[in-house]
Order: structure tokens, then C-alpha cells, then sequence
């Protein structure tokens, strides 16, 4: 057997057997622990990868939120396109808008890996509004050996419109920071928004009003 991975299987029903209660004890408070587990399952010396969650939607469908109330239940990190152009750029980057976002995309999609590698979940909070896009993800991660998990946000046009008219009154307000979409740059998004077929996704969530 190799030295440095065996596994071990944990019996976690009820009622509890001495010998598993002191097994699972011995591993929940060694120092030395270098596997994970997987169900029932401790795997020593195994490298384990987190998963990515590619989330889907058009501008102001809510993306961010949903973002925030999963990454709780997926122990996971947000990595998000707006938040660091902002961060950097503020609201005006001028001519060099696409070029900087381009850039920023491949700096988050190396991020995320080196995040995955070592355990973490990662969520990219950016739309991925074409299904060229997609696709490029999709095999990016492929490629790599990582799980990924698509989530499309669904949103109705009166939905859309609340979302956008407050979006806009708290940015004006200082109370957000994101970009501000007038109704011009609104039609030209939705223009290139090309909404993903059910069988590319894993996760329709619907986000209509009273929902």
C-alpha cells in the first residue's frame, strides 16, 4: 500500500460504534491532518479542488446578490469584474473600458484557479452574456480538471426596470458602488445578452417580482 494515501471509512449512522466514535475523534482533533472528506469518506494525501460557480444573467438581474446569499452556503469566494474595474478605475475608464475589463477577466479566471487549487469554492459574479463566452469558460475550466456549476438568474422586464431605477438613485445617492446604466447603455447590453438554452445550465433561479 502506498505510505502516504489510504483511506478510511467513517460509520456515521445511529447508533454510533465505539470504534468509529474513536476513529472520527482522532481525526476531528489531530494537528496533522493532511486529507479531506468526502461523505463517509477520509482520503489522506489526496489533492482536493474546490469547484467554480458561473453565474449567468443580464445586467441588474440581481447576479451580485445572489452571489452574496450562496457564497454563504458554498463557503465560497466572490470574484467579480465590476467590483475590481471600480475599485481601480472608478465609474469612467474612458476608451479603454473593453480593453481593461478583457484584462481583468484573465487576471480573475488565473485567480479563481489558484484559489480552486488549494480547496476553495470560487463564484464569478460577471454575466458571461454571450454563449461564445460560455463556452470559453466552460472549456477553461474543463481543460484544468475543475467542476463547474452554471447558475442563470431569470429576471422579468418589471423586475428589471425596480432593480435598475434603484440600482441608479443609490449610486447617485454614494449608498452603492456600481456603474451607473442609463437607458442607452441598457438597450446596448440587452442587445448582446444572448440567454443560455436550460441544457447549459445547472441552476434557473427566476427572480420575478415578489419572488
Amino acid at each position: 500500500m502506498n505510505e502516504n494515501r489510504f483511506f478510511l471509512t467513517v460509520s456515521l449512522g445511529y447508533p454510533f460504534s465505539v470504534f468509529s466514535t474513536i476513529i472520527l475523534e482522532e481525526l476531528l482533533t489531530s494537528k496533522n491532518l493532511t486529507g479531506v472528506f468526502r461523505g463517509s469518506l477520509y482520503i489522506k494525501g489526496e489533492n482536493f479542488l474546490g469547484k467554480v460557480i458561473l453565474i449567468c444573467g443580464k445586467i441588474c438581474s440581481g447576479k451580485t446578490t445572489y452571489a452574496k446569499n450562496i457564497a454563504k452556503s458554498e463557503n465560497a469566494v466572490i470574484l467579480s469584474v465590476d467590483e475590481l474595474m471600480l475599485t481601480l478605475f472608478g465609474q469612467h475608464v474612458g476608451e479603454k473600458h473593453d480593453e481593461m475589463v478583457e484584462k481583468t477577466v484573465n487576471y480573475l479566471y488565473k485567480k479563481s484557479v489558484e484559489l480552486i487549487s488549494n480547496g476553495l469554492n470560487v463564484i464569478l459574479d460577471w454575466g458571461f452574456w454571450t454563449k461564445e463566452e460560455r463556452l470559453t469558460a466552460a472549456k477553461y475550466y474543463a481543460n484544468k480538471g475543475i467542476k463547474a456549476e452554471w447558475h442563470y438568474i431569470e429576471i422579468d422586464d418589471i423586475t428589471w426596470k425596480n432593480y435598475l431605477e434603484k440600482r441608479n438613485s443609490a449610486i447617485v445617492n454614494n449608498e452603492q458602488e456600481f456603474y451607473y446604466i442609463d437607458e442607452n447603455i441598457a438597450k446596448k447590453f440587452w442587445s448582446i445578452f444572448e440567454e443560455p438554452k436550460p441544457d447549459e445550465m445547472d441552476v434557473w433561479h427566476k427572480n420575478y417580482q415578489g419572488i
